[in-house]
């Protein structure tokens, strides 16, 4: 039975698996309130607890299927069909209750049975694609989507491979407001909350959510190698983004041998992204399609270590465009011995004349109100 709503309209997001996915319809959601309050929105995403909390920490109780990433093994996969089918007939039944006006879906596991539902129902959708190579949900629904939204301008090429033009806008990457633009004049202030000196500069280090224990062993070697050095070298500190699953390993690796000369501050979690960018002298990252967007709009010179074995390879191809505008360095996983990883950084960290050059280049890379812009789109259409 539907929901009496009056003359209210209604957007639904779905957006599940990663921040990669979740934070980019959050920037959406919130571009719409603005230009119409009135306007009722929700999200569905998947019942992984990582995206159940990024909701509960930007205030949102999202509807929650109960759908999990198809992965590799006859079983796994077996039981991941059977929670596909679930998810389907649970959003199947959220739809007819709810009956959006329009859905905008991100991509990822969860967007499949929800846009499955839609079509029965002839609900209509629009999609967003945050990564320069599409995702495989994305594709196989982009032809009967009212319009997709790229954030790369090279994604638009990869659509569209069929005798049915796809519709495609280049938009950029719709990112919060409260992670960009907030350099700010109390610094001091703000490395200080961090537990930060308020007089070195910051490195930021930003594993994603995927694949982060063999980087983090890396750049752990490498803070090593610096800190054994003389020199002014060694005159800088991190802030430290380690992942809940990674944090205990790291402090116990630290107790044992102290760094003697590099400050390190350790965060499962950073709460105030906007702030840890606002300090952030340069950053070591993954290079997810929410991370290189947040990083190129704070304008941090950047060295990108893509997750090796990303589906497509799209973290890598991510970076690449990064690097052909000369907005960051790119490094593969596999060469960050010998000394690779040190030198490199020491570019970013201690070359005044190239940090300028990638600041300049990295604010350019992307426009800067893409979540307006998706939502003017949207909003013509309800």
């Amino acid at each position: 039975m539907k929901q009496e709503r009056g003359n209210r309209k209604r957007i639904l997001f779905a957006a599940g698996g990663t921040g990669g996915h979740i934070f980019p319809a959050l920037a959406v959601q919130r571009a719409i309130e603005e230009i119409d309050g009135s306007v009722e929105t929700r999200f569905i995403c998947g019942s992984r607890p990582v995206e159940v909390e990024i909701y509960r920490r930007a205030g949102m109780i999202p509807v929650i299927l109960d759908v999990q990433p198809l992965r590799k093994g006859v079983l796994s996969r077996s039981h991941g069909i059977l929670h596909l089918f679930k998810g389907f007939m649970d959003a199947l039944m959220f739809l007819r209750k709810w009956n959006p006006d329009l859905i905008l879906a991100q991509g990822g596991y969860v967007t499949a049975p929800v846009l499955l539902a839609a079509r029965l129902l002839g609900i209509p959708y629009d999609l967003q694609e945050q990564n320069s190579v599409p995702g495989r949900t994305n594709r196989w629904f982009a032809r009967r989507a009212g319009m997709v939204y790229c954030s790369f301008e090279q994604a638009l090429t990869r659509f569209g491979n069929g005798s049915r033009k796809i519709a495609c806008l280049y938009t950029g990457m719709p990112l919060r407001t409260e992670v960009i633009g907030k350099r700010k004049k109390d610094g001091e202030e703000v490395k200080r909350s961090f537990g930060l000196d308020t007089a070195l500069p910051v490195l930021l280090i930003l594993g994603g959510s995927q694949g982060a224990r063999h980087l983090y062993e890396q750049i752990l070697n490498c803070l090593y190698e610096i800190d054994s050095q003389k020199g002014e070298c060694k005159n800088f500190q991190c802030l430290w983004s380690t992942g809940q699953q990674n944090l205990d390993w790291i402090q116990e690796s630290l107790a044992r041998s102290p760094l003697t000369g590099i400050r390190v501050v350790l965060r499962p979690f950073i709460e105030d992204m906007g702030a840890a960018y606002s300090i952030a002298d340069a950053a070591i990252s993954r290079a997810g399609a929410c991370s290189v967007a947040e990083l190129m709009a704070n304008r941090i010179p950047t060295i990108f270590i893509p997750l090796p074995h990303a589906v497509h390879d799209h973290q890598r191809e991510n970076a690449r465009e990064a690097v052909k505008t000369g907005a960051a360095l790119l490094l593969e996983e596999g060469e960050l011995g010998n000394g690779t990883l040190v030198k490199t950084l020491a570019k970013v960290l201690y070359s005044e004349e190239k940090r300028a050059e990638i600041t300049r280049t990295a604010g350019r890379m992307f426009p800067r109100d893409a979540a307006k812009i998706i939502a003017r789109e949207m909003m013509k259409k309800i």
